[in-house]
């Protein structure tokens, strides 16, 4: 994933939904946007929209080859968004494909509802993270 995308997450995380559409736009024009909405989810989440937006990238994400549909990807959606049975499945089909995104499972705050769930912890493990 893109730095400046990643930053806008963790922008996000704080609720500071200006300086994430600026992070958002910035990728868009330096990085190029997969589905070509960026700046159109910028100015949703500028306007704080989040399960929308969320929702409308895993439309985006069913529909993409590209690497930002990777399951861990869309497991943090749906961690976001609450839906933690979507996530746990979507991480355990993640592990055997060595995606690495993985190892900021420990550390990524998308996935802090997850936190403490037996499941969530076993995969953490199967990667090698600390508890």
């Amino acid at each position: 994933m893109p730095v400046r995308f990643r930053l806008a997450q963790y922008y996000l995380k704080k609720r500071m939904f200006d300086q994430v559409a600026a992070e958002m736009e910035d990728a868009a024009r330096v990085d190029g946007s997969p589905d070509g909405a960026t700046v159109d989810v910028a100015r949703a989440y500028a306007t704080g929209g989040f399960p929308m937006v969320r929702r409308r990238q895993l439309e985006a994400m069913a529909s993409s080859d590209l690497p930002q549909a990777a399951d861990e990807g869309k497991a943090q959606i749906y961690a976001e968004l609450g839906d933690r049975e979507h996530a746990l499945h979507l991480l355990e089909q993640a592990l055997p494909k060595r995606e690495p995104a993985l190892i900021y499972l420990g550390a990524d705050p998308s996935f802090d509802s997850l936190r403490g769930d037996p499941r969530f912890e076993a995969i953490k493990r199967q990667i090698g993270l600390p508890r």
